[in-house]
């Protein structure tokens, strides 16, 4: 059975190095064409991919062919490291499938630089910037049902405004909180101390401090979601950053991930980890409504429903315009064509 899929992976490939080979001796013009078919190949080799050695020499012809793109497209974008060329939806962000949660490493990064991390909203004082809410809505889209609105809608309610509702009644902007973890990182990363020893000795979660920070199998969906982001984004036997939640600063020493039956391919992914966590100061339960600070637009319809935030989206509009001016000043300056944050085309300087 294996000798006619290689077989087959074979002429595949003798397909697209023919394919790369006319693509030396055709006009531009011609190239896309070629692409077309390239893309309609690696489609019906999807299976063949897999067997060994077809899918390296199958990328490679892939790759090289669409390094050619950019010599027959209408508007030529700025190479990435050109001064900051940004993506044309700065909302935009990928979905990590299964196999980037096991691996980390396997996430690619985008191929223009990411939109600017400007700040957003801000609930009772505290600060919640973009970048933070595009990472944990990336995460999100793995499990959460829904559309896009119904994500971010979870992501800003149920993760975000709690998380700053804490931070406010405890007085404590999280600066501190985040030290005091970090210092306990140290002395385990750096200090060779036991993660167990300190985890009973300094974790405020007395459910796990008790086992050295031990905790069930931890599922995407049942843990405070920057907390579960940094365990599927951590490889198994390592130390993960620390992360703020509602409950407080923690961090984790991963030690296993995987199906929760690995018998079994359509179970949940989980994660098997020790915990130490620094909590927030116990504050009043008495409070009055959040205080909503509205700067990006787009996250209107993501507040909670009567909510009525206090307006600032004009400023968010002025340090957008600010950015892509200077993102238009800086490429013509270099005689590049860019694409600023709303997916205008901003044409290079010509001449003199």
């Amino acid at each position: 059975m294996i000798r006619p899929l290689r077989l087959c992976g074979a002429l595949s490939l003798v397909a697209f190095c023919s394919s790369f080979a006319l693509a030396q001796e055709t006009p531009p013009q011609d190239l896309a064409t070629i692409l077309r078919r390239l893309e309609t190949l690696e489609q019906q080799v999807s299976e063949l991919r897999r067997q060994a050695g077809v899918q390296t020499a199958v990328e490679t012809v892939a790759r090289e062919l669409r390094q050619r793109r950019p010599a027959f497209q209408k508007i030529k974008l700025a190479e990435p490291q050109a001064a900051g060329p940004v993506l044309p939806n700065p909302g935009a962000v990928k979905q990590t499938t299964d196999e980037e949660m096991l691996n980390p490493g396997l996430a690619k990064t985008p191929d223009v630089a990411p939109a600017p991390d400007r700040l957003a909203l801000v609930v009772d004082g505290i600060e919640i910037r973009r970048q933070e809410i595009d990472d944990l809505v990336r995460f999100a889209r793995s499990f959460v049902t829904g559309g896009d609105d119904a994500v971010m809608r979870h992501v800003v309610r149920n993760v975000l405004i709690p998380r700053c509702r804490a931070q406010a009644v405890s007085g404590d902007r999280g600066a501190a909180l985040l030290q005091r973890a970090a210092d306990l990182r140290k002395q385990i990363a750096e200090g060779g101390k036991d993660f167990a020893e300190i985890a009973r000795s300094a974790s405020e979660d007395r459910a796990t401090a008790a086992q050295g920070g031990s905790m069930p199998a931890l599922e995407r969906s049942t843990q405070p979601m920057p907390l579960a982001k940094a365990a599927f984004e951590t490889a198994a036997g390592k130390l993960s950053s620390v992360v703020l939640s509602e409950q407080g600063a923690h961090f984790l020493l991963v030690e296993r991930k995987g199906k929760a039956d690995p018998k079994d391919p359509g179970s949940p992914l989980v994660v098997t980890a020790r915990q130490i966590l620094v909590g927030w100061p116990a504050g009043s339960a008495d409070r009055p409504p959040a205080r909503i600070e509205l700067l990006d637009p787009s996250l209107r319809t993501a507040l909670p429903e009567g909510t009525k935030p206090v307006d600032r989206t004009t400023e968010f509009g002025d340090m957008q315009q600010s950015e892509d001016d200077a993102l238009r000043a800086k490429q013509k300056l270099m005689g590049k064509d860019a694409v600023d944050a709303d997916g205008t085309v901003v044409p290079a300087k010509k001449g003199g």
